[in-house]
């Protein structure tokens, strides 16, 4: 409908350049209709006085005719098809949920003013922009600012806004201008604005340290992913790359921080406040600025010209020196790896007391969790020291994979967070050797990727979105840690395939295929931004005609571009000599689907399968071939023919037998399954020969066979319980943290059957011996310990080594310091006698100021755990007011797991009211409940479900809303852990609103809580089979 006023008509008629209309420009004061969308009909003009002269004019007799008759010429023009262009006027000019590319951002000058005091900023905005199409307008982010005194100017000429229409559902302000902007002409956009400080830990926050009764305070941001708009209007896609040039002005005692260096600093004049001025920055994304406002404190040092500092609140600084150290380092490491200098002149990497992730890598300014980034020397945790470590190793990775190539949409998210990912494990190796850190993520990567990649409710690593409330969900398992074990098995496939061009030495990744190519790839791209098809196209080889030589679109695309993973299933042919090999989707749910009408899930993937053939014809297990194929679809492989030995007299020597291991080193993204003769052979040799498989194949089999009983494939079940013998000697830190894993999972399947005893004496069993061989403390023999353990393995890691399959053994200090609290935290929880009555005595010495020894921070933390687990409400109430307490952000969050472990209902009660009191850290409530049901299991699930209904109107619905990836697998956790089917429904009509319709869950995040649901219901279903939880139940019961 065409508006009819006097003066709308008359405006119709202007000139299209010099209009002296300006029309009100408070955000707070647009009036929406409906769909958020400005409504003209209602809007008022600053220049009334243009609008009653215009309307006298009109009313002047004589005049009449002339406007008539220019009307009728006005409105044929208008509505005669093909002689105009103009939008009709109450459509909305724009309303994609994407930003136009009419009209892109070249570079941003912004000047901040910064109120602590009155949690508000303002300040204002030019934009360098280069228009693209013809248009007479510009649509820009902006969510909860104001904004006023809007301009753009092409150098000669200025025009003011003619009007903003403001679509609240797409947080973008469209600004209509009475001039038709040029392409390939250059304007700038100039604009004030001016907010709230937020609380949400988003955006431009306000974060909270100290005493609660003389509390200090900073200004922070987090704009990763669509949260810069909260703090200036921009365009808040990564595509939209420019440089940024801040001032930031700060009242008297703060001090700025930006992503560049500090150029000058200005006295403002009859004020104590100070004005900072930042460099101008390199090209970037806007979720990639960062700005602080503190008083914190900072360790530095200048290496190689550039200047590297961790600032934290001041009375941490001293464990700031580790991360200062490590950062240092890994970013030499990733300079030679990358073969590309990191860009900027600094490097800032902030504790942030309040911060929702783990840390954000903001250009040049890297922001974290305290405990991501401090470490406690006095308080020393190998556990703590890692966890730095690796955070600042996948941060600084995200200088080169995110920041200086950037993926063009969030669809490819996992260019950046896999990338990262991938990285962290060889930049912390790189910091620190000693660690092992190639056999580390097998636990904390794959087999989370495992996992979640396992259920009917998972997503493409490459996954469309389309709408911004989608991306958060993103920030998950698939992206991070399968998106990084996918790279991992691109690096081994595409190196093994040109092992005879490149080489890998000792340091120089640099000179391999893989990174020879990913440097290609970040120097092409650099400063600018990428997408999938860009990097398989770096990794390829072509010959000369243009052909793809390795295929590694088509081979990787079936492993990004769908969900699920295969498990390859070999089947032994003694007759023909060979192994059959086919595959198909591993579903967690498998048993439930064998007695489903669901229709069969046909995916299928090209696998670059990798297989060890070990013989023992020499009298022990060695390996007699290496070989990789190209798996598409069932297909066998044939087995070395092996003569038999015979003695002087005739006799066989031994029964000569093959294994056929497959994935060595775990580099592929895929499970096996094995026959159960070949389970046998395996299991045989490991119990007399521990070593003839390495560390990380160990863990593998182990994995492997496990999900073969918890997942319904395999007809004897107790080959494989009596398998899980072989771990009695067994010393290798990923071997054990793999067996953890999967005996959490007997447990967490019995907690309320009636074989939960025997379960727990079936895993006493099993870490007898590692609990009584590593004790409390490292013990001083314990390197030449070491030593032996080397001897013992050298010449098997030698042998693998020639043969290609070289992974070390990774019984080290380090990781015997982080097995050792995973074990005694295990034997704690089963109640083994020997480590729970040492674990209660240590923790009345603690009580009476008594103790005198000198653990680690993480045994503190079992035998603070085993004080709330097995004490009384006297013992909860210590541990809670050693937390009130303590200064040390290390010793206060072992305090705060240690609460997580009680296991009273009423407890459990006064636990889950002070997760939503000012006690707990908002960023803690979701974690802290967390850890309390994966300690306890289910009746801490069912408990803190009634917990989270009852509390959600007057807590959690305006803190952890039901779209937020944090409340969503929160509550996918409980589900995970409930075992009934009537809390199963309860859960899922929840989440859909069936009892509220006013609740209203995006679906990304309602599928996180329905994976724990098919999660929670096939351990269930396991448990009763009569095929595997009965046959399990009662093989326990026999031997236990």
């Amino acid at each position: 409908m065409v508006n009819t006023s006097y003066a709308s008509q008359l405006e119709k008629l202007l000139p299209e350049e010099g209009s002296n209309f300006e029309e009100y420009t408070d955000a707070e004061n647009i009036e929406k209709d409906e769909d958020g969308v400005w409504n003209e009909s209602k809007y008022s003009y600053r220049h009334a006085s243009f609008k009653r002269k215009a309307h006298m004019f009109f009313r002047m007799n004589w005049c009449r005719p002339i406007v008539y008759s220019l009307t009728a010429i006005f409105l044929f023009f208008f509505f005669v098809p093909g002689l105009t262009h103009k939008i009709p006027h109450h459509q909305p000019v724009y309303s994609d949920i994407r930003l136009p590319k009419t009209v892109v951002p070249i570079a941003y000058r912004l000047d901040f003013s910064t109120s602590l005091e009155n949690v508000s900023f303002n300040g204002k905005a030019e934009i360098d922009v280069e228009v693209k199409e013809r248009t007479n307008f510009v649509v820009i982010h902006s969510h909860k600012l104001s904004l006023s005194k809007i301009k753009i100017t092409n150098g000669k000429k200025k025009w003011k806004a003619k009007s903003i229409k403001y679509n609240e559902k797409n947080q973008y302000a469209i600004l209509k201008f009475n001039t038709v902007l040029k392409p390939e002409t250059n304007y700038t956009l100039s604009m004030q604005y001016s907010g709230k400080l937020s609380d949400d830990m988003s955006g431009y926050y306000l974060s909270k340290y100290g005493d609660n009764d003389n509390p200090s305070y900073l200004a922070t941001t987090q704009f990763e992913s669509t949260s810069a708009r909260k703090a200036f209007p921009c365009f808040d896609e990564p595509e939209f790359k420019a440089t940024f040039q801040l001032n930031m002005t700060v009242d008297a005692g703060l001090t700025a921080l930006s992503n560049m260096n500090v150029v000058d600093i200005e006295t403002i004049n009859n004020s104590e406040k100070k004005k900072y001025i930042f460099a101008n920055s390199t090209r970037m994304s806007t979720y990639l600025v960062a700005f602080i406002v503190s008083n914190f404190k900072s360790l530095s040092l200048n290496d190689k010209g550039i200047d590297i500092s961790v600032y934290t609140r001041p009375e941490q600084i001293e464990s700031a020196e580790y991360a200062l150290e490590v950062a240092t380092k890994i970013l030499r490491f990733y300079e030679s790896t990358y073969n590309i200098p990191y860009p900027l002149p600094k490097l800032d990497l902030v504790a942030i007391p309040d911060f929702e992730a783990g840390a954000m890598e903001n250009w040049g300014l890297i922001t974290f969790r305290e405990t991501a980034l401090l470490y406690n020397k006095k308080q020393a945790s190998s556990i703590n020291k890692q966890y730095v470590a690796t955070v600042v190793a996948h941060e600084l990775a995200h200088q080169w994979f995110g920041n200086l190539v950037t993926m063009k949409w969030w669809d490819d998210l996992w260019l950046n967070e896999g990338f990262a990912e991938f990285m962290e494990y060889l930049g912390t190796n790189a910091a620190e050797p000693e660690w092992g850190m190639e056999n580390h993520w097998y636990y904390m990567d794959l087999l989370k990727a495992f996992k979640t990649d396992s259920s009917h409710y998972t997503h493409p690593i490459y996954a469309e979105v389309k709408d911004p409330e989608e991306i958060s969900a993103l920030f998950d398992d698939i992206s991070y840690s399968k998106g990084s074990s996918v790279i991992r098995m691109i690096e081994s496939w595409l190196n093994n395939i040109n092992s005879n061009h490149f080489r890998r030495g000792a340091n120089t990744y640099s000179s391999n295929y893989f990174f020879n190519r990913i440097h290609e790839y970040l120097d092409l791209y650099k400063y600018s931004n990428a997408e999938t098809k860009q990097l398989w196209d770096a990794l390829e080889s072509y010959d000369k005609d243009g052909n793809p030589l390795m295929n590694v679109s088509e081979t990787m695309g079936t492993f990004i571009n769908q969900g699920g993973y295969p498990i390859v299933m070999m089947k032994g042919n003694k007759e023909e000599n060979k192994v059959s090999l086919s595959q198909e989707r591993y579903f967690y749910n498998h048993i439930e689907l064998m007695n489903s009408d669901q229709p069969a899930d046909n995916s299928t993937w090209i696998i670059p399968y990798s297989y060890l053939v070990y013989c023992n014809i020499t009298g022990k297990p060695e390996i007699k071939e290496n070989k990789s194929i190209t798996l598409k679809e069932e297909t066998s492989i044939p087995l070395p023919i092996i003569l038999r030995k015979r003695d002087g007299e005739g006799e066989d020597i031994a029964d000569v037998k093959l294994f056929v291991k497959g994935n060595p080193d775990q580099t592929g993204f895929y499970k096996v399954q094995y026959d159960d003769e070949s389970i046998q052979i395996a299991c045989e040799w490991l119990k007399s020969d521990l070593y003839f498989m390495s560390a990380i194949d160990r863990a593998g089999f182990l994995y492997d066979i496990a999900s073969q009983l918890f997942n319904g494939r395999t007809e004897n079940p107790e080959v494989i319980l009596d398998c899980f013998n072989f771990l009695k000697n067994e010393k290798s830190n990923v071997v054990w943290q793999s067996a953890i894993d999967i005996l959490k999972q007997l447990i967490k399947n019995y907690d309320v059957d009636a074989s939960y005893d025997n379960v727990k004496k079936y895993i006493i069993s099993l870490i007898k011996n590692i609990s009584n061989d590593i004790g409390w403390e490292e013990k001083e023999n314990n390197e030449s310990k070491e030593n032996n353990y080397e001897n013992i393995f050298r010449e098997q890691y030698r042998k693998r080594k020639r043969d290609g399959n070289a992974t070390k053994e990774d019984n080290t200090i380090h990781n015997r310091s982080q097995l050792r609290a995973s074990i005694l935290g295990l034997a704690s929880v089963v109640g083994e006698e020997t480590i729970k009555s040492e674990a209660l005595s240590y923790f009345e010495q603690i009580k009476d100021g008594n103790f005198t020894k000198n653990f680690d921070e993480d045994v503190l933390k079992v035998i603070y755990s085993a004080g709330v687990r097995y004490g009384n409400e006297n013992d909860f109430n210590f541990i809670f007011e050693e937390y009130k307490k303590e200064t040390s952000v290390q010793r206060k969050n072992m305090l705060m797991d240690s609460l997580a472990s009680v296991s009273t209902p009423s407890l459990q009660e006064k636990l889950f009211e002070l997760s939503i009191s000012d006690e707990i850290r908002e960023q803690d409530t979701n974690f802290l409940l967390m850890r309390l049901i994966r300690n306890v299991g289910s009746s801490a699930a069912r408990q803190c479900w009634i917990f989270v209904k009852e509390h959600w109107d007057s807590y959690f619905i305006d803190r952890f809303p039901t779209g937020t990836a944090g409340f969503s697998r929160l509550l996918g956790t409980i589900a995970e852990y409930l075992n009934s089917d009537e809390l199963f429904d309860d859960i899922v009509k929840w989440i859909d609103g069936v009892d509220n319709g006013k609740r209203v869950v995006p679906s990304t995040s309602k599928a996180l809580v329905k994976r724990g649901v098919e999660f929670g219901r096939a351990n269930n279903c396991w448990t009763k089979h009569e095929k595997y939880g009965e046959v399990v139940s009662k093989w326990l019961n026999e031997h236990f």
